[in-house]
């Protein structure tokens, strides 16, 4: 019984950590994608 338990644990961490993986890498793109547009949109004014 005890496996079971600490065999939980570290299924529940392994899966937050790749849930924290999986946002941080979303945030990037988004950030990504907000600097393209902040660029895009300053060139624009300039021409």
């Amino acid at each position: 019984m005890n496996y079971d338990t600490q065999s939980t644990v570290v299924r529940s961490r392994e899966s937050a950590l790749q849930t924290n993986k999986l946002l941080r890498n979303t945030y990037v793109l988004l950030a990504m994608t907000l600097g393209f547009s902040a660029l895009t949109a300053g060139v624009s004014m300039v021409f």
